[in-house]
């Protein structure tokens, strides 16, 4: 609308064709996480399979899409049972294309479940990469989908990698690591994204709250 404005003050343009659109906000789609029945049934769904490892990373370590395919085996550090985040994909016409974190704070070091570390060191290491295709190198976005697919069939509900992901955020701030922690382990550069990325958690809270509350006038009143 501007540019028109513009154009028309300089001669340009005789009308601005913009001059009477109306601008809507769009609604942020709300991020889903998956319930505690649902993690059960998905981690009993995907037991076995070659999806079994990422769906761990996204679940227990909240890894990115993206970080999941690009890990590899050199980023894991056996004296501290950590990961090294260090970088990411994103994919071209299907193709992964290495690059470094969305930003510096994408650079991090993930704590590993013990279940999950052990799982990590039995699993064959048959590439450099953690969570390869079925031929054993970087995984194009179509092997994501492939990957994902046969634990799919399993469930009854839908699952993305994102969603594991937005699961354990909403999993470790129940557990009340603080909103900085929750940043870093997240890889965000704001702290507002976290807030903003994640408000239903907030929802949750309040709810919790209000239940809590009910009996606060009988509990005054003894």
């Amino acid at each position: 609308n501007g540019m028109f404005k513009y154009a028309v003050r300089n001669g340009l343009m005789i009308g601005n064709p913009a001059q009477y659109t109306e601008y809507y906000d769009v609604p942020v789609k709300k991020r889903e996480s998956l319930s505690t029945e649902q993690v059960s049934k998905l981690l009993e769904a995907c037991c076995g399979l070659r999806a079994e490892i990422a769906i761990h990373l996204a679940l227990y370590c909240g890894l990115r899409r993206g970080e999941i395919v690009a890990l590899k085996w050199s980023d894991l550090a056996e004296s501290t049972k950590t990961i090294h985040i260090k970088n990411s994909v994103e994919f071209i016409n299907n193709r992964p294309q290495e690059k470094g974190p969305k930003s510096s704070a994408g650079k991090r070091t993930i704590p590993v479940p013990v279940h999950l570390w052990a799982m990590l060191q039995n699993q064959p290491k048959k590439s450099m990469f953690v969570v390869p295709s079925a031929q054993g190198v970087q995984m194009s976005e179509i092997a994501v989908r492939r990957l994902i697919e046969p634990v799919q069939r399993r469930v009854d509900f839908h699952v993305t990698l994102h969603m594991l992901r937005h699961t354990y955020a909403s999993l470790i701030d129940r557990m009340g690591i603080s909103p900085k922690m929750c940043q870093y382990l997240l890889g965000h550069a704001e702290l507002s994204t976290t807030k903003d990325i994640y408000t239903h958690i907030q929802d949750e809270h309040i709810e919790n709250a209000s239940l809590q509350l009910q009996d606060i006038y009988n509990i005054s009143r003894t």
